[in-house]
């Protein structure tokens, strides 16, 4: 399984909320662009970065910051928060984004994401931000009132994309993701699955590895130093348990 390192961007800081509550927010005096370089050095072979104030506030912030990234690393960076329209995602991958992750896009205007998905395949993430099983938009402040297992349908009859789903109960908390919510996930769809939110163990990564998930978000756990990279990227290289 694949371990993907992220940075969340607020005015220019690394950052880090509880639950998707901004009110939360921790900021990590480590500066973005060293952060990268140690990504790569520590053998990460993608990144996954947010601009987290324009999540927030639906104004990208943090565009030429990011593309400072993409020049500064030789491994490829996905990138999401508030990409609200296709443009703003056609602009990153033409400018050496490797893959856009799109929430609140893909869920409003799945006619135009698979446009879109034909013309940059295996170039986009679809974000599926869930409480209570129904997706979040803008910023997982916006109930879609559609459930995560009806879009999931809908994406069955895509081809190159993957979805990255993430449980907002369990974002930023430490305490592990929701295991069998994934294990659920695998069993009905053939789509490539990245987990997000919560992981914070080995044995988290573990029991992912063994519900068949193929790629897993590493976030606060790394920066808090209770689960650092280069130890999640061995765990994932070890035989999957569901103890």
């Amino acid at each position: 399984m694949n371990i993907i390192p992220s940075m969340d961007l607020y005015k220019q800081k690394i950052t880090r909320l509880e639950r998707g509550v901004f009110a939360t927010r921790k900021h990590y005096p480590i500066d973005p662009l060293s952060m990268v370089k140690r990504f790569e050095s520590d053998g990460a072979s993608r990144i996954h970065v947010v601009d987290l104030e324009a999540t927030e506030k639906g104004v990208i912030a943090h565009r030429d910051l990011i593309l400072e990234m993409v020049k500064s690393v030789n491994i490829p960076i996905q990138v999401g928060g508030g990409i609200r329209n296709f443009d703003i995602a056609r602009d990153y991958l033409n400018h050496g984004v490797d893959t856009v992750v799109l929430g609140s896009l893909a869920i409003q205007d799945v006619g135009g994401l698979k446009a879109f998905v034909k013309e940059y395949p295996n170039r986009v993430v679809v974000a599926l931000d869930i409480k209570n099983e129904i997706i979040m938009t803008h910023g997982w402040q916006v109930s879609s009132d559609i459930s995560l297992w009806t879009f999931l349908d809908v994406l069955s009859t895509f081809k190159d994309l993957k979805v990255m789903i993430t449980d907002i109960q369990t974002d930023g908390m430490l305490k592990g993701p929701n295991i069998r919510l994934y294990d659920k996930i695998k069993n009905i769809t053939l789509l490539s699955v990245m987990a997000s939110g919560g992981l914070t163990r080995c044995k988290d990564i573990q029991a992912l590895k063994a519900f068949g998930v193929e790629e897993a978000i590493l976030g606060k756990a790394m920066y808090e130093e209770i689960l650092p990279l280069k130890e999640a990227i061995s765990c994932s290289q070890k035989e999957s348990s569901l103890v």
